[in-house]
């Protein structure tokens, strides 16, 4: 096995986890992806290395410990892939039952997201509610008002 590196059994800091997770995008992870962030920093290479090999040099009881911990401490939030979706998270790339980790300002951020789409979708029912009702009350102002628009822009 000699000095090469690719032959290294590597035991993850945690410098190393959350180096590794800031430098993905999107800042969504998998546990072996948590593991090829950390090969690919401890190797300092560009070198892309697949799941099962960075697995292979990752001591993996240690990474899944060191990751719960992160997690326990609230520095990865730790959520599975419908609950993300849920959260405005990338919905690429995310199985249903599959356990993702990001950072906690990542995960802030598809949180606004998510809640400022579901506000403008909460608005935009509201106002389609609002002209139902209004069109539905004052049926002779409405059709005054759509035969104005509709004359004014050329109809």
């Amino acid at each position: 096995m000699g000095t090469d590196p690719r032959h290294m059994r590597i035991t993850a800091t945690r410098d190393d986890v959350l180096t590794g997770m800031a430098k993905r995008t999107p800042n969504l992870a998998t546990i072996t992806d948590i593991a090829l962030a950390v090969v690919a920093g401890v190797h300092k290479r560009e070198k892309v290395w697949d799941g099962k090999t960075a697995m292979l040099h990752i001591k993996q009881a240690d990474l899944k410990r060191l990751v719960a911990d992160l997690v326990a401490e609230g520095a990865l939030i730790l959520r599975t892939g419908p609950e993300w979706a849920q959260r405005g998270a990338p919905t690429w790339n995310i199985r249903k039952g599959g356990h993702y980790y990001a950072l906690p300002e990542e995960a802030r951020k598809w949180e606004a997201e998510a809640a400022r789409q579901q506000d403008a979708a909460l608005q935009e029912a509201a106002e389609e509610h609002a002209r139902g009702v209004l069109a539905e009350r004052y049926p002779e102002d409405f059709a005054s008002l759509v035969h104005a628009y509709r004359a004014e822009h050329g109809g």
